[in-house]
């Protein structure tokens, strides 16, 4: 059991006794502190002689890694693989049998696995490559041409870790529980201190809330009392729908978020882009890595297009800090190239873009891996 666990258990049991205890009865400190420590030893030898079962096998980051790690493990011999990993704006905006179409030549196939969950925040990233290379590793490695992997960027996620939490009002769910679990814990507090959500103590309080339940082996029961489900998907890596729909109360607000838009890119990209140096680049980006189940041939990271000025100067503030890696995303020259971006029609949202844009961004991501030569000197057509 890892130390961090340990310090864990210690602190809920004393805090158990603390709460419980009849001072009336009891002599001293001592007495309670005695008790506190008989009572987490019982623990850590229930814990160790009773193996935990995977109490989250049923999310939809297992579910999804599941079924990525069933088909990239079946790929053909000579085939390059892309995985793609991101939340709901890649997960509906990368198209992937576009993708394959542009990048791949007779005799060399290309592949994209979308390790992609909507409202995924990074954390819940870190989870799925976890679970994905460990699924791949008991079917097997394939034998590839190249390795390619993409990590989406985005505001929202790289400045807060627990996004899902707030935004998403996912607290107890059980996506949110599997990933603040003791190996995370000293990663999850250090990119709580160092993000903007600091300034909300009441979250702080539901971190280390979560992180004790799992250490105690409760974390799956939290979501029962709020009468949360897992929810399920399907077991094969089935491509989502292209987003089509554009909910009625949403096209006030795109068509604001556009009138504007153009002459805000032209005013960010006037200035030169300094550096992010934010948490997850110190914390959580070597992660990723370390997390892929075999050495790729190459990191790239990409930004999706919104109308949300924010977003587009932290992917120019974050492609500046992570050079000489490649790094893609929307300028003003590629806006302004194709006048389906400049049409409210074709958003869903300020975040998400709609059919016909996303087959043009898809086109953009495919000529930007070619450029930058991921595929190695074969890739394209």
């Amino acid at each position: 059991m890892p130390l961090s666990a340990l310090f864990l258990l210690f602190a809920a049991t004393a805090i158990a006794a603390l709460q419980f205890a009849d001072f009336r009865r009891l002599a001293s400190w001592r007495t309670i502190g005695a008790l506190a420590i008989v009572t987490l030893a019982v623990i850590v030898a229930a814990r160790a002689l009773v193996p935990s079962p995977d109490t989250f096998a049923t999310t939809r980051l297992a579910q999804r890694a599941e079924a990525a790690a069933k088909v990239f493990s079946s790929l053909q011999p000579g085939t390059s693989a892309i995985i793609a990993v991101g939340a709901s704006r890649s997960h509906f905006g990368l198209r992937r049998k576009k993708l394959e179409q542009e990048l791949s030549k007779p005799g060399r196939p290309v592949a994209l696995i979308k390790l992609t969950v909507a409202g995924a925040d990074n954390f819940q990233r870190l989870e799925l490559l976890r679970r994905f290379s460990k699924r791949v590793s008991e079917f097997g490695m394939p034998n590839l041409n190249r390795f390619v992997v993409l990590f989406e960027v985005q505001e929202n996620y790289d400045t807060m870790p627990l996004t899902f939490w707030r935004a998403l009002k996912q607290t107890w769910s059980p996506e949110a529980m599997e990933t603040t679990q003791p190996h995370n814990a000293g990663l999850l507090i250090r990119s709580f201190l160092s993000s903007q959500q600091i300034r909300d103590p009441g979250l702080f309080a539901q971190l280390i809330a979560h992180l004790s339940s799992n250490a105690l082996g409760l974390g799956a029961l939290a979501p029962l009392s709020t009468g949360s489900k897992p929810r399920s998907i399907p077991t094969t890596l089935v491509e989502p729908p292209v987003l089509t729909k554009q909910p009625p109360r949403n096209a006030k607000k795109i068509k604001s978020r556009l009138r504007n838009f153009e002459l805000r890119l032209g005013r960010i990209e006037a200035k030169e882009a300094k550096p992010f140096d934010g948490w997850k680049l110190n914390l959580v980006e070597p992660l990723f890595a370390e997390a892929l189940p075999t050495k790729p041939d190459a990191i790239a990271y990409y930004n999706v297009p919104s109308i949300k000025p924010a977003d587009y100067r932290h992917a120019r503030r974050w492609c500046a800090a992570i050079k000489p890696a490649a790094c893609f995303y929307f300028g003003m020259a590629q806006w302004s190239d194709n006048a389906d971006y400049s049409d409210n029609r074709n958003w869903r949202d300020p975040g998400h873009m709609m059919a016909p844009l996303t087959d043009v961004w898809t086109e953009f991501i495919a000529k930007s891996i070619l450029d930058a030569g991921l595929l190695g000197s074969e890739g394209g057509r």
